[in-house]
């Protein structure tokens, strides 16, 4: 699944390419929608194989895009460009137990944010396919990943955790009265 607007920077037609080219994928869900739609409607047409199927949903509500990321195997965030810090759709997965890929671009966090210590894959889009390929047919590796996935979050991310990390900041710095 990849949820994200359909613009030129977001590079779903590298996941479309990376998805066509993998023997073991074969279903990819599309959420979003942008100007790069139809665009990306004619290339799934022209690529995709026989026993595939892409599904474009557009822009849809937050109990339906959980429901459906909740039936994805990973979630892929394909950006190229750096100004993405991370996806909040990212912790959405890892919560879920679902890995998140994401490129490994300079001065930008969503590759950082969804790594796994289970998941030796570059972070390079031209490494994508052979990733998905590897990580869909091994069993064992893809339940260790959902479990690395959910516990990064939980040990990471979680409000809990973030509750502690600005306690820990706003005594570190009371200066900054940061909490009237």
């Amino acid at each position: 699944i990849v949820i994200c607007r359909l613009d030129s920077y977001k590079r779903v037609d590298w996941l479309i390419s990376s998805f066509s080219t993998t023997f073991s994928t074969k279903r990819l869900i599309i959420l979003g929608d942008g100007p790069n739609r139809s665009d990306l409607e004619d290339l799934v047409a022209s690529s995709i194989r026989e026993d595939q199927q892409v599904d474009f949903y557009g822009r849809v509500d937050e109990s339906l895009k959980l429901r459906l990321l909740l039936e994805a195997d990973l979630l892929v965030l394909p950006s190229d460009k750096s100004n993405e810090a991370f996806g909040i759709v990212q912790l959405e997965a890892m919560a879920s137990g679902i890995p998140a890929l994401a490129y490994d671009l300079n001065n930008s966090g969503m590759y950082w944010v969804s790594k796994l210590p289970s998941l030796d894959w570059t972070g390079e889009p031209l490494d994508l396919s052979s990733f998905l390929q590897k990580i869909l047919t091994n069993k064992d590796l893809y339940a260790l990943a959902c479990s690395e996935a959910r516990e990064r979050y939980h040990n990471e991310f979680s409000i809990p955790i973030w509750r502690k990390r600005l306690r820990l900041f706003v005594k570190a710095y009371p200066q900054l009265n940061l909490i009237s």
